[in-house]
């Protein structure tokens, strides 16, 4: 343990603190130092409640100096939203630090009148006094009134060192933790930040300060939560508490990314973690705010398959990229209403892909129509679409990878027989056209299935029904006679190569 000449500073501050309170308790005695301390409490909430007005003055002039720097501006941030989260914490900052002066001002007046009224109204007269302490020994009674005035003004001592010192305390702590990401592995801090600067270290290292964080834990963090509030989207929020909040997120979301990206299976548990964050975006406004900007800006380097803060592009596979591109497109029309719900779909949808194990078969197609099949990709893929009011409409193209992959599958692993297998689904579907529905969709998938067999390549019934139904909406709701060329263009439209 190492005492700096800040820890000093601290140690000057609350002895000096708890010294002359409880001299000034013993010298007054139980009653007197007992207003001082309810006037000390009265001073606090109307303190604060003055500062926080106050705060909104100076505010503009942080966020504009935020605004000046170019960390924002590297990441591509610039929004409206952010501009008022930026304000809001500008604001509760200075809110502390204007408290301060205004506590010791508002309780020498407080203090003051409080005690004019006691003397002229409340103090008992000297009758009263001989009364009451008639058949009492005076001298233990007032032996009694000091000792109690002691005890009390070493509270008022406590009380004035922590008020004192949690402007700075808080403003420290808020600056390490909003400087720090919480890994979720191992549940301990660490430092992050975009701005590699020896100050903020310093900061960062003042925060553990030992006599600092002893006084500031007599009461030091809920009165900084308490004081340094501001209102964010109509919301009253108390800054620390947001910015834990924030950072114990912000540590979750970019370990399920980052394993995402690397197409490693995850445990049941994870899904889990997905619901955990979801609940934590919505309590937070906060949260709402960054999680909307970031899925916006992210999701636009992603679709240029790009990097965002380190991050590599979730899921990448040829058959379902177009799919994610649509997700990722949602994404960046976010807003902080959606923002929960929105980061969660994404992120079950991208645990679903990597379960079914398809991008790591990325080129194999064959393998792909298997993991298509495995763990229910396609059902489970629809469920969670379909739970968000957003890209419940996606759940409608789910389709396509199937047939995306289909496609692809019949040209790389069919050489040779390709025109074969089109010209006998050809005539499959011209023979079932005047039956029901549902028949011609069986007979077509059981068609396509062994046909596909035949040649080497094994298809999942789930996969083979999806083919078929598409194929049979498309070229049997008509009595007109289907060409090996209509089917022909049919797979031909998933593999890349336009219809003429």
């Amino acid at each position: 343990m190492t005492l700096t000449v800040f820890s000093f500073a601290f140690l000057t501050v609350f002895v000096t603190c708890m010294l002359l309170c409880i001299f000034k308790g013993i010298k007054a005695g139980f009653v007197k130092t007992a207003i001082s301390l309810a006037s000390m409490v009265a001073s606090f909430f109307i303190s604060t409640l003055i500062a926080q007005k106050m705060s909104n003055i100076f505010a503009d002039d942080i966020a504009q100096a935020v605004y000046g720097t170019n960390v924002l501006s590297d990441m591509g941030v610039n929004s409206e939203q952010v501009n008022q989260l930026i304000l809001a914490y500008a604001d509760a900052l200075i809110t502390p630090f204007l408290f301060l002066p205004l506590f010791f001002v508002v309780y020498r007046i407080i203090d003051f009148i409080v005690n004019i009224v006691y003397r002229t109204s409340l103090k008992p007269s000297s009758e009263d006094t001989e009364y009451e302490l008639e058949g009492k020994n005076s001298s233990a009674y007032n032996h009694n009134s000091k000792l109690l005035g002691g005890i009390i003004g070493g509270v008022c001592g406590i009380l004035t060192a922590v008020i004192i010192t949690f402007p700075i305390m808080g403003t420290l702590d808020f600056a390490y933790i909003g400087s720090s990401f919480l890994d979720p592995e191992s549940g301990s801090m660490y430092i992050y930040t975009p701005v590699k600067d020896d100050d903020i270290d310093k900061v960062c290292a003042y925060s553990k300060d030992v006599v600092g964080n002893v006084i500031y834990s007599m009461g030091g963090k809920p009165m900084y939560n308490f004081v340094a509030r501001s209102k964010l989207n109509g919301v009253n929020i108390g800054i620390m508490s947001e910015i834990e909040k924030t950072t114990e997120t912000a540590g979750h979301v970019t370990s399920l990314i980052n394993e995402i990206s690397k197409g490693k299976s995850r445990p049941e548990d994870q899904y889990e973690k997905v619901e955990t964050v979801r609940e934590e975006i919505n309590e937070s406004e906060t949260l709402k705010i960054i999680i909307c900007e970031f899925m916006s800006i992210a999701s636009e380097r992603w679709i240029e398959n790009e990097p965002f803060m380190g991050m590599e592009r979730p899921i990448k596979n040829e058959t379902t990229d177009p799919f994610m591109d649509e997700i990722f497109l949602l994404l960046r029309t976010s807003t902080t209403e959606t923002a929960a719900d929105d980061m969660a779909t994404v992120l079950h949808v991208c645990l679903i892909l990597i379960d079914s194990d398809i991008s790591s078969v990325n080129g194999d197609y064959a393998s792909m129509l298997g993991a298509i099949d495995k763990n229910n990709m396609l059902y489970d893929l629809r469920i969670e679409l379909e739970k968000n009011s957003r890209t419940k409409y996606l759940s409608d193209t789910i389709s396509e990878i199937v047939l995306r992959t289909t496609s692809s599958a019949m040209k790389a692993n069919v050489v040779g027989n390709y025109d074969a297998l089109i010209s006998n689904l050809t005539t499959e579907l011209n023979r079932v056209k005047l039956q029901e529905y549902d028949v011609q969709g069986a007979h077509i998938a059981e068609t396509f299935k062994s046909e596909m067999e035949a040649f080497g390549v094994p298809v999942p019934e789930s996969v083979a029904s999806i083919v078929a139904d598409e194929l049979t909406r498309r070229h049997c709701r008509y009595l007109r006679e289907t060409t090996k060329d209509d089917v022909r263009k049919f797979f031909d439209g998933y593999t890349g190569i336009p219809e003429n």
